[in-house]
């Protein structure tokens, strides 16, 4: 993906010329094959309004038009918003190291905790 593509590719919302929310689109440097979502981040007085769905959809819509069969993202498992929003879009985590298995199933029991509140 060229630098032009991947500007292309990112969405930002903002209000009052504050970012309050963004994504970039870009690919996996091991695997041209495989697009990648980089950075979804909501500005904190923004966060809860479903704005970082918003950016990330639109990139999602914009890598597979650029023929990605594979999309992926990075993120860190105490991200449990987030995390909520990414399974609820398809993704699944990869497990990668053997202490993934207990730490996936806590989030999911706090995911489900919380849907039910």
């Amino acid at each position: 993906m060229t630098q032009d593509e991947r500007l292309e590719g990112s969405r930002v919302i903002l209000k009052d010329e504050i970012i309050v929310a963004a994504t970039f689109a870009s690919v996996q440097d091991s695997s041209k094959q495989v697009g990648r979502v980089d950075f979804v981040v909501s500005h904190p007085d923004f966060r809860g309004l479903g704005l970082g769905k918003v950016v990330l959809i639109e990139v999602l819509r914009f890598l597979q038009k650029k023929n990605y069969k594979t999309i992926m993202l990075y993120t860190d498992d105490w991200r449990i918003p987030a995390l909520g929003m990414y399974l609820s879009l398809g993704f699944e985590p990869e497990i990668t190291r053997h202490d993934m298995p207990g730490r996936w199933d806590k989030i999911k029991n706090t995911l489900d905790s919380k849907s039910k509140k």
